[in-house]
């Protein structure tokens, strides 16, 4: 495999200590991984939503400094998510015109033009600031699809004109598709999330080819999933899941069999790689408040 990466959850208030990521970096060495990415959302300064990130995230120095002390050795990934999950600009005063229900869900208003254009801004800033070939750009969990209103009403013309489509799919695919275009046009490779791509299938005509795509199962193996994506015509990563998300601690046994098992699938499908997902704790807090 060429890839063996791991994810680290910053979002959801976590602190972005620059001593803990140096030590979580060693540990990814050690442990053979290639790649650690960083799970951001709203807890990196970035410049054009300085409303959002608070106290506490990680910056660009931060980021620089741990590509200089780590380069050669570790490839630091950024994880940023740009539809779904981006409850922390959404609930700001700044933020909350993008949200595609106002005081629901997590998810923006994909086809409002602000929104778009915070999120090319966005991309613009991971690829100044990040050396990683690799920019992840969320995609995960989008059940708001055609809420809102812009994207509403684009979904009831797109379906007027399209009545054989899927109006969400084609709208799913109008937001990521540039987006996906702009991180190839400056010579890196775009990544999304694969879970709404087996909801609407139909995106992945209109999805670049370049994108590497991310296809998390948690509780199985992702032999058949991926084994579609592949048939797409899209390379793929397998992501399986510390499970920490679910537990107060860790539920072991059901990690160990859902690494093992993605594992398995990247070797008999060829797959990139695999990326290992860890997620905040119970109750969104750390390791170290729960102990």
């Amino acid at each position: 495999m060429r890839m063996r990466m791991w994810t680290y959850d910053l979002a959801r208030e976590q602190h972005a200590d620059l001593g803990v990521l140096r030590t979580l970096c060693e540990m990814s060495i050690r442990g053979g991984h290639t790649h650690l990415g960083l799970y951001l959302e709203h807890r990196y300064a970035f410049r054009c939503a300085p409303f959002a990130h608070g106290v506490g995230c990680l910056t660009a120095e931060m980021a620089r400094a741990l590509q200089d002390e780590f380069r050669g050795r570790l490839t630091i990934v950024p994880f940023l998510n740009l539809l779904g999950h981006f409850e922390g600009f959404l609930y700001t005063e700044e933020g909350k015109s993008f949200a595609a229900e106002r005081f629901a869900g997590l998810q923006a208003d994909g086809a409002n033009p602000g929104f778009k254009a915070i999120c090319e801004a966005m991309v613009d800033e991971a690829l100044e600031v990040f050396e990683s070939d690799l920019i992840h750009l969320g995609g995960d969990e989008t059940a708001q699809l055609g809420k809102g209103k812009h994207s509403a009403p684009w979904v009831e013309g797109f379906a007027a004109q399209h009545p054989d489509r899927d109006a969400k799919a084609a709208l799913y695919a109008s937001h990521f598709s540039p987006l996906c275009e702009r991180v190839s046009k400056a010579g890196r490779t775009p990544a999304i999330w694969g879970d709404m791509l087996f909801e609407h299938p139909e995106a992945l005509q209109d999805l670049p080819k370049e994108t590497l795509l991310f296809d998390w199962q948690y509780f199985r193996s992702p032999l058949a999933t991926s084994g579609k994506l592949r048939e797409a015509g899209f390379r793929v990563v397998a992501c399986p899941a510390v499970h920490t998300y679910n537990a107060p601690w860790c539920h072991l046994p059901q990690t160990e069999r859902n690494i093992r098992d993605a594992h398995a699938a990247a070797t008999d499908l060829d797959l990139e790689g695999v990326c290992i997902t860890t997620w905040e704790c119970g109750l969104m807090g750390s390791y170290e408040t729960l102990l």
